[in-house]
């Protein structure tokens, strides 16, 4: 397995939004890249179980079960959370799909230089188990870009905002949506994306020519 860890400043987008689209679980197989179906199992104080249906080219269908904690500080201006890969409410597998070995991982978003924008800290951990191509593994850094891309889309889109006033106050992963802020659409430009877990660096260039910087960490 690879660990990950994602940093990258969005200028256009309010924390709040972002926030809000980050807890718009159920909503995920809308906006995340490869995810086609996704549900809440269970809520409970600040831990919200989650289970998702992923088809990744080559890895083909993965279903799994996180458990998530949201470990948001808000006097600090911290939106945060967790999850890990658990047992916990994963449900019947479906035919034809294999359940991922790990999915784990981590937000944690603070307002961006200035009170602008929002800094965002990405981490992950996976592993989709049985059966793929260990090349296919090396590709993964390459795809997390586009997923924090998707969220940025979903926030600025305000589409998430439905979601976060039909769950009941004061759970885990709920969102004011009066505290949102409408931000226009506009291209990610230069914002970088430094993928920052450390054994080699890997430059490529993603949509609109956003430079993202990759290092390997090796198990």
């Amino acid at each position: 397995m690879r660990e990950i860890l994602a940093t990258c400043v969005l200028e256009d987008v309010d924390r709040e939004s972002m926030w809000g689209a980050v807890c718009d679980l159920e909503r995920y197989d809308e906006f995340v890249p490869y995810v086609v179906a996704s549900e809440v199992a269970a809520r409970r104080g600040r831990k919200t179980w989650s289970r998702a249906d992923v088809r990744a080219p080559v890895a083909g269908d993965r279903s799994y079960a996180i458990v998530i904690e949201e470990t948001s500080v808000g006097d600090a201006g911290v939106n945060a959370a967790t999850w890990r890969t658990t047992r916990e409410h994963e449900g019947a597998l479906k035919p034809g799909h294999r359940r991922m070995r790990a999915n784990c991982g981590s937000w944690e978003l603070r307002d961006g230089p200035g009170g602008k924008g929002t800094a965002v800290r990405y981490t992950l951990i996976t592993d989709p188990g049985r059966g793929v191509p260990r090349w296919l593994l090396t590709q993964t850094p390459k795809t997390v870009p586009d997923v924090i891309r998707a969220f940025r889309t979903r926030a600025l889109s305000g589409e998430w905002r439905a979601a976060a006033t039909s769950k009941a106050r004061g759970g885990a992963w709920n969102w004011d949506a009066a505290r949102a802020r409408a931000h226009r659409r506009r291209g990610l430009g230069e914002t970088r994306v430094d993928i920052v877990r450390a054994a080699r660096d890997v430059g490529v260039r993603g949509e609109n020519d956003t430079f993202v910087r990759i290092h390997r960490f090796r198990h």
